[in-house]
């Protein structure tokens, strides 16, 4: 098929599309190398490194626009037997031409949603100067104790909880 690279396949749609079987339980597995090589050498890499990146691209009836991105990054410095990365995400946000990072995860396994430095393991910054908020919706109304909660824990002990009570006062419980 022209225009087409397809290793053994079963998707003939596809641009690129790979197919394997194995008895394992692994499925298909695409592995990305970087080194900074010199001379033909392999060498360490450095902190910023891109190791790996996906893009996207839409067509709006005239040209191709970027529509989003995944990289993968040195996240730190590397030493023998660990290279510490990050996954970013971007997306291009409607009206715009570009795609900026909306959510990252660094080596210590922090998601920053607003933010490139998270400083914990969920750190949600608003960029545009108005409130962030993060909703927790049920998929139905208050039945059988199917409140939306936040359980703040200790030990695996719950210490608080804060959850809207869903009887008729729609009252908001903060408490264990």
């Amino acid at each position: 098929i022209s225009g087409h690279v397809q290793i053994k396949t079963i998707d003939t749609n596809s641009a690129l599309s790979v197919y394997g079987l194995n008895s394992g339980s692994f499925g298909f597995q695409q592995a990305f190398y970087k080194s900074r090589q010199t001379s033909g050498v392999d060498s360490i890499v450095q902190n910023g490194d891109r190791t790996m990146e996906i893009r996207t691209y839409g067509y709006d009836g005239v040209v191709y626009q970027t529509s989003t991105k995944i990289m993968a990054e040195v996240d730190g410095v590397a030493t023998l037997n660990s290279v510490p990365g990050r996954l970013t995400f971007y997306t291009t946000k409607l009206g715009e031409t570009t795609y900026v990072e909306r959510m990252r995860i660094d080596n210590a396994g922090n998601v920053g949603i607003g933010t490139t430095t998270p400083a914990d393991k969920l750190h949600v910054k608003s960029v545009s100067g108005i409130d962030s908020s993060i909703i927790i919706d049920t998929t139905t109304a208050d039945i059988g104790g199917s409140d939306a909660f936040i359980s703040i824990r200790e030990a695996g002990i719950e210490k608080w909880k804060i959850r809207n009570v869903g009887d008729d006062d729609d009252s908001l419980k903060i408490g264990t």
